[in-house]
């Protein structure tokens, strides 16, 4: 168990383009920041703002004139989804990473980018001090890295985390993969043992207060018969963000004054995935 990591910083998803998301995310009643561009990489991004964890939705473009970015096209490859982790203290992370698994830090990167953001009126420069594995050393996910921020307050600014749909939180991410029970050994020696049942078509843990989960294709159909063409999703192991509600009935009486499709699951409401750019969204009311 790796003590340096405080929980998930964000979960990140690449939807090819960022403007394109920023217009469907925005409709959905999510605010969303600007789409801005890191200085000196070629990484284009938006993100949803919860207290505490975010939503990051990237995309890397080719510019040959951005020099510093050969971490980039190894870590981050086309399509690429990623769980971030947050820590107070990169360099104890770092130790500890190397403590606890000799061979994880094999090929890693680590950068200090920086980007500005819209919000109101204003321009925010936002800075991370980040470390990501080599992809290689992954298992479930494309990519998994940790994140300290320099500058909490330009990240999580109240204007930005209130959002018309009612949504408090990002509650969960469900993966697909072909054996989930494997990665279990790889998940608890980075997060700890967890107690959570784990079967054969599936595997879930809590981060904190988000619920991390990998199926089966056969699960995930069986559970949402009418979906068929997950190819849509451009990475090939996200397919379904759930977020936290505060009223449900208000989510619900947005999606139907803006005319968005959804579908009920018990007291959970889907939006399908052409209306999230490939992805499904889920939205379930919090209890207090």
């Amino acid at each position: 168990m790796i003590k340096a990591i405080t929980g998930l910083d964000h979960v990140g998803i690449d939807p090819n383009d960022v403007w394109q998301a920023f217009a469907k995310f925005s409709r959905l009643g999510f605010t969303v920041s600007t789409p801005s561009r890191f200085f000196g990489l070629p990484v284009e991004s938006c993100q949803v703002t919860f207290p505490g964890i975010f939503l990051s939705i990237s995309t890397t473009f080719t510019d040959p004139a951005r020099l510093d970015t050969q971490w980039i096209a190894k870590t981050k490859p086309v399509g690429i989804t990623e769980l971030m982790f947050g820590t107070q203290d990169i360099q104890r992370l770092k130790n500890e990473l190397a403590s606890n698994d000799a061979g994880i830090l094999e090929g890693h990167a680590q950068a200090d980018p920086i980007r500005k953001v819209h919000s109101g009126s204003r321009d925010f420069q936002q800075q991370f001090l980040i470390l990501v594995l080599d992809p290689a050393r992954v298992q479930g996910v494309g990519n998994i890295g940790f994140c300290q921020h320099a500058t909490p307050e330009n990240v999580f600014r109240a204007e930005l985390m209130s959002h018309p749909n009612s949504a408090v939180t990002l509650s969960g991410v469900t993966f697909v993969h072909e054996s989930p029970a494997s990665l279990k050994p790889f998940y608890d020696r980075l997060l700890g043992p967890s107690a959570e049942p784990t079967g054969k078509s599936s595997y879930g843990r809590m981060i904190g207060d988000v619920s991390l989960e990998f199926v089966t294709h056969e699960l995930l159909h069986s559970r949402f018969p009418e979906f068929t063409a997950w190819e849509q999703t451009r990475a090939p192991d996200l397919k379904v963000v759930q977020f936290g509600v505060e009223d449900i009935e208000k989510t619900r009486a947005y999606f139907e004054f803006m005319g968005i499709s959804y579908f009920t699951r018990g007291t959970t409401l889907y939006v399908r995935p052409a209306d999230a750019c490939g992805f499904l969204l889920g939205f379930e009311g919090i209890l207090h």
